[in-house]
């Protein structure tokens, strides 16, 4: 049932929400502060959501002694809370009015839906909408897919392997032992250094722009890396550095490649295809997401209690070197194949139409 259910969840979830909720706000937002109403406005719920309401779910589950066969079905079920609402609201938003222009060729309906943002009538001259093909329109687009799906991918890899820092972190604090605790320093964690990064992300990316803030944050959540593989490697366990080290790793997560792999989609394909590009990307970061949360604790047995502390920390070590690799292909991904979409129209960001 997991299986089946998990699959139509991507399908409607990083397959059907993930780019239409992105291609809304992109496509309605005005160029200049496109980022950080997206940001703010969109993609900061998933801390708030995701995240924190879903970490005190099941601290409020554990405080409560619920029986854990039962609680792990109250936390499953009530993700299906927020779905239920989203299907009532999304049928009340109109089709964008690039849509309706540029993939519809349809000028009434675009100034239907212009109005419907505006209250005013506009208008609006007859398009041509003419497809150019697949074979073209992938050539054409091909190092776009690379740019935005491989940093995505890449980004996954070590977002969910960074739970893996975490046992960790709680290990070095002499929390081991103690699972509960163990949890809340993870969540202040995230709240002391995860969230605010998305609001100043918010802040930032109109203004530094979005190339520039991703290749910035999968920089320093590499160099955060390398120092804690440096530490391990050499028996300098100290709890307030791991704990720094860890959440500027978040922080700057945020502040960088988390944030904007889900913005530049929307601005550098063009309407016909922008959700479906997002889409790819999206579906190349949950890839990446499985890889981590599936095989990294086989090849790398952090937990294994046939380890000593001093091999478990030798094993974190290698990890962290292989995550400062993965960043550094998102580094070089988005640094070749993205051009920086800051403040432009996105029919000039993504090439739709010419300067």
């Amino acid at each position: 049932m997991l299986w089946i259910t998990r699959f139509i969840l991507g399908l409607g979830g990083v397959g059907g929400d993930y780019p239409i909720s992105a291609t809304l706000m992109s496509e309605y937002a005005p160029a200049r502060s496109r980022g950080g109403l997206f940001v703010a406005g969109v993609f900061s719920m998933q801390g708030w959501g995701g995240i924190v309401t879903a970490a005190l779910l099941g601290l409020g589950l554990l405080n409560a002694k619920v029986n854990p066969d039962l609680a792990w079905r109250v936390i499953l079920g009530f993700g299906a809370v927020m779905p239920a609402l989203v299907i009532y609201f999304r049928r009340k938003v109109h089709e964008t009015p690039r849509f309706e222009y540029f993939v519809k060729g349809d000028v009434e309906g675009a100034r239907r839906a212009i109005k419907d943002v505006l209250r005013q009538d506009v208008e609006i001259n007859n398009v041509n909408n003419r497809d150019n093909g697949f074979r073209t329109n992938f050539l054409r687009y091909l190092p776009v897919i690379l740019g935005t799906a491989i940093p995505w991918f890449a980004l996954d890899v070590f977002f969910y392997g960074m739970n893996i820092f975490g046992p960790f972190v709680t290990s070095a604090m002499g929390l081991a032992k103690n699972p509960l605790a163990g949890v809340y320093v993870q969540l202040y964690v995230v709240l002391a250094f995860l969230v605010p990064g998305y609001y100043v992300a918010a802040f930032l990316v109109d203004k530094m722009g979005r190339k520039s803030m991703q290749i910035m944050g999968f920089s320093i959540v590499a160099a955060a890396y390398l120092i804690t593989a440096f530490m391990l490697r050499n028996g300098i366990i100290t709890p307030a550095a791991i704990i720094a080290l860890y959440g500027l790793a978040q922080f700057f997560t945020n502040v960088g490649p988390n944030v904007t792999t889900f913005i530049l989609p929307t601005e550098v394909f063009p309407t016909r295809f922008r959700t479906t590009g997002h889409g790819i990307a999206a579906g190349s970061g949950k890839l990446g997401a499985t890889i981590a949360a599936l095989l990294i604790p086989i090849i790398f047995p952090i937990t294994s209690s046939t380890l000593s502390t001093t091999a478990k920390y030798m094993v974190m070590s290698n990890l962290l070197l292989v995550l400062v690799a993965i960043a550094i292909v998102g580094i070089v991904f988005t640094a070749l194949f993205i051009n920086e979409p800051k403040g432009k129209p996105l029919e000039l960001s993504s090439g739709e139409l010419a300067a």
